[in-house]
């Protein structure tokens, strides 16, 4: 059996057959009729040798209108049989179907006669997919050759596998690929899928303009933003290949942070080289500084930072070692139609300020022509602000009396990486709404292998994640990635993450800290259970509160805070409808306090939470603090036991309307801790 790939949409525009190289089945939810064409004759592409087996590939011969999803392979030089798949091009007029943006090299074969034979997977835009693949015996194919079929048009479900003679000639099912590699001529378990109806396909209306969705005012620090790591070693030897898109399609797909490595270039006094170790990968300015300036004239409401650094061998030298700092200056960031942002940038600066620029995150000490040091665009953060731990830990396994047998033959610990990555991202919840940049590298390799492994791992529980949550706060946090396309939905992740906080129209309502429940952090406390939302009435905001607290008990427990009580009234209008969340009895009311003036509601807070104390007494939250607009808010408590968390601040043009508290219940003969952790709602005001 030998079957070539595909998808096919529930339109009467596609006709259905038999594609290359299968190992899941896809079905349509009611049989489909080819649409005109009853019958196709084929063109061979080539004859090969497949692990001692004769193989030939054919292209389906179609009608004027239609294009094809991909070769039919046949064993021997047998002619196919059976009707293949066409894709009427009209389609491409209504976001259902596109061309390719590049391919991939996928195997080599030897021809019948010598000449090799390529074996090419297309790489299709953000949201659509190609499973099948073309043939060639020359050059890469033409992006205009296949087609891709938007992937919201699929979903999976159980099927069985169908060979060439149990198609019928107009009706039949569709055969596909979902493995993670492409077996070659092979049979993987399938999976057989339906289609999904059109009316439920969505898609992200623009990925090269999606910042243009945000507010001008939006700190850049409160962006999410996605980026590739080694943003210029694409599709090049294994040795150094963390990408398949080139630059280019990196900005196409919503990538908004470029990882540049560079040397001299050998021979050239007006370019550089872009680097991944020993590996030379062309040139700076034709593979990324022209398409980023070029993209940025089209999309002139996107920043791109680019991080450059100077790259040198470790092993052997093929060329020029060094970096001519002075002249990268005088060449691309002096000149007066640079597109680069020539003053300090820091998580403050708003992204109004730099919309069509490049913002240089300097990692390599830049000068100015001169050789003098200058201060320009992102200093490199200082490392509290950067993980990028790329070494692969392998694991090992007991094997008795031989002792332990390791390497990555036993297995390398991704789910490690992971947690870095997680662990960073906490810092920058914690942190949001600072001035600081977070910088969180999800890539990770061993011995220059497995980025791609690592990058299935990690991306894919990181985009798990951040679906998670909930929706209205950006983390604020730069995430390079290898290989992000696969991990389809991962930017998109990203993206409304700041399009939900910071977008024109964003009216969700946000909790701070940003947050799943199970996702504690020191600013939760350690103990307890959470109490029910509580909200002010329509129309009012917090402008004042209250807080209960324990006076210090000497030799006895101690329990600290107990309760807070937040009072709601209009904006412009006095008033205390009073809310509150789950709370304890021990202790006594400070007096209220409230927010000065009309227009100033409560915008943030801050907690102070005693560490545990091991064998000591514990008492967790200890004090409370609120920010208006205009300032900070305090309360008088009777204990002060402990730190301050950093601040929460709601994201800009919010206020807060609701809180929810952590409340540990009584524990009888033992230590008590009642109030543990605070979160509070935000709503646009």
């Amino acid at each position: 059996m030998y079957l070539q790939e595909k998808y096919i949409m529930k339109i009467n525009a596609i006709a259905m057959g038999i594609l290359l190289i299968s190992s899941a089945c896809y079905a349509s939810e009611q049989p489909i009729s080819l649409s005109q064409q009853d019958s196709f004759t084929y063109e061979k592409v080539a004859t090969f040798n497949d692990q001692g087996k004769i193989k030939t590939a054919w292209q389906p011969q179609v009608l004027d209108g239609y294009g094809i999803l991909g070769h039919v392979v046949t064993s021997g030089t047998e002619v196919p049989k059976f009707v293949s798949v066409t894709v009427n091009l009209d389609e491409l007029n209504n976001n259902m179907t596109a061309n390719p943006v590049d391919f991939r090299l996928i195997k080599s074969f030897s021809g019948s006669d010598g000449e090799p034979v390529s074996l090419w997977h297309a790489i299709c835009p953000q949201n659509f997919l190609n499973k099948g693949y073309l043939v060639t015996t020359a050059a890469m194919p033409n992006t205009d050759d296949v087609y891709c079929i938007a992937a919201d048009l699929i979903t999976e479900s159980e099927g069985k596998w169908l060979s060439s003679h149990e198609v019928e000639p107009r009706h039949h099912k569709i055969i596909s690929n979902d493995a993670i590699e492409p077996r070659l001529f092979g049979q993987d378990e399938p999976v057989q899928s339906k289609l999904r109806s059109l009316a439920t396909a969505s898609m992200m209306s623009s990925y090269t303009n999606w910042m243009g969705q945000l507010k001008d005012s939006t700190s850049i620090g409160n962006i999410t933003i996605p980026g590739t790591h080694d943003s210029g070693a694409y599709r090049t030897s294994a040795l150094f290949e963390t990408q398949t898109w080139s630059p280019q399609q990196q900005l196409n797909n919503g990538i908004r942070f470029l990882d540049i490595r560079l040397s001299d270039k050998t021979g050239s006094s007006s370019d550089f080289e872009l680097r991944h170790g020993e590996g030379r990968l062309g040139s700076f300015k034709d593979l990324v500084l022209d398409r980023v300036n070029t993209f940025l004239l089209k999309n002139p409401s996107e920043v791109i930072f680019m991080s450059v650094k100077h790259e040198q061998s470790n092993i052997i030298s093929t060329g020029s070692e060094t970096f001519d700092k002075a002249r990268f200056y005088r060449d691309y960031i002096l000149p007066a139609d640079s597109r680069f942002y020539k003053s300090v940038v820091t998580g403050s600066t708003t992204l109004g300020s730099l919309r069509g620029k490049i913002v240089l995150l300097d990692r390599y000490d830049a000068v100015d022509e001169r050789n003098q040091a200058i201060n320009i665009g992102i200093k490199y953060p200082r490392s509290y602000f950067i993980q990028d731990e790329y070494n692969l830990d392998f694991e090992c396994q007991d094997v008795g009396p031989f002792g332990e047998l390791c390497g990555p033959h036993v297995g390398l610990d991704y789910p490690g990486k992971y947690k870095k990555v997680l662990k960073h991202l906490d810092r920058a919840w914690d942190n949001s709404g600072s001035a600081n940049i977070w910088i969180n590298f999800t890539s990770a390799t061993y011995n220059t292998g497995y980025e791609i492994d690592n990058a299935r791992l990690v991306n894919g529980r990181l985009k798990n994640k951040l679906n998670a949550l909930a929706p209205g706060v950006s983390i604020g946090t730069i995430f390079p990635m290898d290989y992000p396309e696969e991990t389809p939905g991962i930017i998109d992740s990203m993206i409304n993450m700041s399009i939900s906080a910071h977008g024109l129209a964003s009216k969700q309502p946000v909790m701070i800290p940003n947050r799943s429940y199970d996702s504690i952090s020191s600013i939760d406390g350690f103990w307890g259970e959470w109490g029910n939302i509580a909200k002010c009435p329509a129309e009012q905001y917090v402008k004042g509160y209250r807080l209960r607290s324990e006076p210090k008990q000497g030799d006895d427990d101690d329990t600290a805070l107990n309760d807070i009580e937040l009072y709601c009234s209009p904006l412009n209008s006095s008033g205390n409808a009073k809310i509150y969340s789950a709370f304890a009895s021990w202790g006594t009311y400070s007096a209220d306090t409230f927010c000065s003036g009309n227009n100033n509601p409560v915008i943030g807070f801050d907690i102070k939470i005693e560490p545990k104390q091991g064998d000591g007494d514990d008492t967790a939250a200890n004090d409370v603090d609120l920010y208006c607009k205009s300032g900070v808010l305090s309360a008088s408590v009777n204990t002060s036991w402990g730190n301050w968390s950093p601040v929460q601040y709601c994201p800009t043009g919010k206020a807060v309307v609701g809180i929810v508290t952590r409340v540990e219940g009584k524990q009888g003969s033992e230590d008590d801790t009642a109030l543990n952790g605070v979160r509070l709602i935000c709503e646009n005001y």
